[in-house]
C-alpha cells in the first residue's frame, strides 16, 4: 500500500531506481509457527537496519499474537515495549474517515456535499465546479484531482497548529487537475480539508471530537494527534534508513491527513472494530453499512466500472490469493506504519516501525499476509474468453495521466510508460525494462484482472474522447498515446543524452590537451566551453537532486539548503550557458576554427536547448523547491 506522506520529487529517484531494478530473490519459506514468525520479522528488522518494529496479530474476539522486537530509542538503549507508541503517517486519515462518516450517520454531514458549500473559507480552483463540483466524497476518495502538498508544506513544522490555519498555508495544490471523480490521485492536502470538515460538522476542534467519538469507543487512550508530555514519555525515536541517525519529531500541519501516534495494541483496535462490522467490545463505532461503503470506492471511473480494488474513504484494497484484503499504510519521517484485515477469514495485523528503510514495510506486510494466509484455499476466480481482435483494440502504448505529484510529471510521463501486448488470450502490460504483468480477461468489456485478483481490478475505459487504463497497482491513471508519440518522445531524449555524454567524452581529450600546452593558439576555445558547462550544469543538479533525496529529503528540499538552493542555481546556470553556448556555437560557423569542433559544438548546442525546452516547460528551471 503505497500511501505514504513524502515530498513532491523524491518518488522520482524511486521511479528511476525501480527501472533497472534486479530480479528478485527467491522468497523464504511461508512461517508455520508464530516462533518462526518472529525469526522472519527479526531477519527482516536486522537486513532492513530498522532499530525497532511493533507487530499484532488480530482475529475478531482476540490478539492471538504480539511481538515486540528492538529498540525504540539507541541512545537510551530503551527496547520496543506494548506502551511505546509510534507514528502511523496517513493511517491517521482512517481515523478522520470515520469521525466523518460517524457525522454523516448523525445527519451533520453528507458526503455528497459541495466543498464550496461546506466549507466556503476554504480556497480551492475548479474549473469545472460549474458542472463537475468538488465535493466531500471526491476528498475522502481522493477523485478531487489535487495536487499532492507541496515540499514548503510537507517540511513545516509548527506545534498544535489550527486547521484552518493549516488549510490556509499553502492552498496552492488544491487546483482539479481534471474534472473531479475521474481518476484516483493521492493527496494530503485531501484529508486536511476533511479534518476541517470534521470541525464545522461537529462544532468541536478535531482532536476533541476525535478523542470522544473515535478514539475513545475504540479505548485508545494513549492514541494522540499531538506531542503531548505523555506521548513524549513513550515515544519511539524515529530514524532514518540507515537506522542510526535519528529524526526530529514532524509536528506536520495537516495532522489530520498523518499524525498519529499510537501504539500497535491500540491501532489493533481500529483493525479488530473493521472485522466485527464496526463494533468493538461492544460499542458501536460505525454502522456496518458505513464500513461497506468505506471499503468500497465509488467515484472514480475504475469505480463507476465495477472495480472494487482501489482507494475507498481512506480504505484500500487490494488482494492475496484471491481474497479482497483492506487497510492502510503510513509514513513520517523515520516511521512506518501499516495495518491491513481480511474480513472472510477475520483475521488481520498492524505492523510498525521506527525506521524508514526502504522495504522494510514492504517486506513485513507480505510476510504477515503469507502467514495469515498460507493454509487459505484459493476461490474459484472469474475468466472470459475475449477474441483476439478484441483484445488487440486494447494494445498499445500507454502514458501517466494522474501522477500524484504534478512536479514529477516531467519524469514520470517518460519513465512510466506501459506498453499492452497481446499474449495468449490474454494481455500483457510492462514497462520499457522488467517482468511484464499477465492481464487476464473477466468479460468482453474491458475489465481485466491480475492472476491474483479475486474480480477486475484494471479496466479501459472512453472517457471524454480518450482511452485511459484505471485501476492498475503501482499506478493512479494511464492514457493511451500513439506510438509514434512515444518513439518519437525517446528518439529526441536518446539523441539528445547521447550527443550531451558526447561532450563530456569530447572534454576528456581536448581539456587535458589545453592545459599541457598542446592546444596553444587554438582560437575561440568558449565554442567548446559553454556547451559542455552547459552540460555539466545540469548533470550537477540531478546529481545534488538524487544525492539529497537519498536521506531527509523533506528536510533538504522543503528549506533553503545546499541541496535545494544548489539545484535551483545550477538549473539556472543550465539555462544562461546553454544560450550562450547555442550563440557562440552559431557564431563560430563563420570563425577561422575546425569545422568538425563548431559543427559539434552546435549539435550539443541544440540538445542542450531541447533539454532546457522540456525542463523549464514543466517547471524545473530555477525552482525553488522551498517556496
Amino acid at each position: 500500500m503505497p500511501h505514504r506522506a513524502g515530498p513532491c520529487l523524491w518518488p522520482l529517484a524511486l521511479l528511476l531506481a525501480g527501472c533497472g531494478r534486479a530480479p528478485e530473490p527467491t522468497p523464504p519459506p511461508v512461517p508455520t509457527t508464530t516462533d518462526e514468525l518472529r525469526q522472519a520479522l527479526e531477519t527482516i528488522r536486522d537486513e532492513t537496519k530498522t532499530p525497532g518494529l511493533g507487530v499484532v496479530l488480530v482475529a475478531k474476539d482476540d490478539f492471538p499474537w504480539s511481538a515486540y522486537l528492538g529498540l525504540a530509542d539507541r541512545a537510551a538503549d530503551r527496547p520496543v515495549t506494548p506502551q511505546t507508541l509510534f507514528r502511523a503517517g496517513s493511517i491517521s486519515k482512517t481515523v478522520t474517515s470515520l469521525a466523518l462518516l460517524q457525522l454523516v450517520e448523525a445527519g451533520k454531514v453528507r458526503l455528497d456535499d459541495r466543498l464550496a458549500d461546506l466549507l466556503p473559507d476554504v480556497a480551492f480552483a475548479n474549473r469545472w465546479e460549474e458542472t463537475d463540483p468538488v465535493r466531500l466524497v471526491h476528498l475522502l476518495e481522493h477523485t478531487a484531482g489535487w495536487d499532492d502538498i507541496s515540499l514548503r508544506e510537507f517540511a513545516a513544522s509548527v506545534p498544535g497548529a489550527d486547521l484552518r490555519e493549516s488549510a490556509a498555508f499553502d492552498p496552492s495544490p488544491r487546483t482539479s487537475r481534471w474534472r473531479p471523480g475521474r481518476f484516483f490521485s493521492y493527496s494530503n492536502a485531501d484529508y486536511t480539508v476533511a479534518g476541517c470538515a470534521v470541525e464545522k460538522a461537529s462544532g468541536k476542534t478535531f482532536d476533541a471530537y476525535v478523542a470522544e467519538a473515535v478514539l475513545g469507543p475504540l479505548e485508545m487512550a494513549s492514541a494522540t494527534f499531538l506531542l503531548t508530555d505523555a506521548a513524549k514519555a513513550n515515544l519511539a525515536q524515529g530514524y532514518d534508513a540507515d537506522g542510526v541517525t535519528a529524526v526530529a519529531y514532524e509536528h506536520i500541519l495537516g495532522r489530520s491527513s498523518g499524525a498519529l501516534n499510537v501504539t500497535p495494541a491500540e491501532l489493533a483496535h481500529v483493525v479488530q472494530m473493521f472485522l466485527n462490522r464496526g463494533t468493538f467490545r461492544g460499542k458501536r463505532v460505525v454502522s456496518a453499512a458505513s464500513l461497506d461503503r468505506m471499503e468500497t470506492p465509488s467515484t472514480s471511473l475504475a469505480a463507476r466500472r465495477g472495480v472494487r480494488h482501489g482507494y475507498g474513504l481512506a480504505n484500500d484494497t487490494t488482494s492475496q490469493k484471491g481474497f479482497h484484503f483492506h487497510g492502510h499504510g503510513g509514513a513520517m519521517q523515520g516511521f512506518l506504519a501499516m495495518i491491513g484485515y481480511e474480513p472472510t477469514h477475520g483475521v488481520g495485523y498492524v505492523v510498525m516501525v521506527n525506521g524508514d528503510g526502504r522495504d522494510v514495510m514492504d517486506r513485513c506486510d507480505k510476510l504477515l499476509r503469507d502467514y495469515l494466509s498460507r493454509d487459505w484455499a484459493a476461490p474459484d476466480r472469474p475468466t472470459a474468453t475475449v477474441p483476439a481482435d478484441r483484445l488487440a483494440a486494447h494494445a498499445g502504448y500507454y502514458q501517466p495521466y494522474t501522477p500524484r505529484f504534478e512536479a514529477g510529471r516531467f519524469l514520470e510521463r517518460l519513465l512510466g510508460v506501459r506498453h499492452v501486448a497481446v499474449a495468449d488470450g490474454s494481455l500483457q502490460i510492462a514497462r520499457a525494462t522488467g517482468k511484464p504483468t499477465t492481464l487476464l480477461p473477466v468479460d468482453d468489456a474491458g475489465a481485466f484482472r491480475t492472476e491474483d485478483d479475486p474480480d477486475a481490478s484494471v479496466v479501459f475505459v472512453e472517457d471524454e474522447g480518450e482511452t485511459f487504463l484505471v485501476g492498475m497497482r503501482g499506478s493512479h491513471g494511464l492514457r493511451r498515446v500513439p506510438a509514434w508519440q512515444i518513439l518519437g518522445e525517446r528518439t529526441v531524449a536518446i539523441v539528445c543524452l547521447a550527443l550531451m555524454a558526447s561532450a563530456v567524452l569530447f572534454a576528456l581529450f581536448w581539456v587535458p590537451a589545453k592545459l599541457f600546452g598542446y592546444l596553444r593558439g587554438v582560437p575561440h576555445l568558449s565554442v567548446r566551453v559553454l556547451p559542455l558547462a552547459a552540460v555539466l550544469s545540469v548533470l550537477a543538479a540531478f546529481a545534488l537532486f538524487f544525492g539529497g533525496v537519498a536521506t531527509r529529503p523533506i528536510e533538504r528540499f522543503g528549506n533553503p539548503t545546499v541541496w535545494s538552493v544548489g539545484f535551483c542555481v545550477l538549473t539556472a546556470a543550465f539555462a544562461v550557458l546553454t544560450v550562450a553556448g547555442l550563440v557562440q556555437a552559431v557564431r563560430a560557423r563563420g570563425w577561422e576554427m575546425s569545422r568538425w569542433v563548431s559543427g559539434h559544438a552546435l549539435l550539443v548546442s541544440v540538445a542542450n536547448v531541447v533539454v532546457l525546452g522540456y525542463l523549464a516547460y514543466w517547471g524545473l528551471i530555477g525552482l525553488r523547491t522551498w517556496a
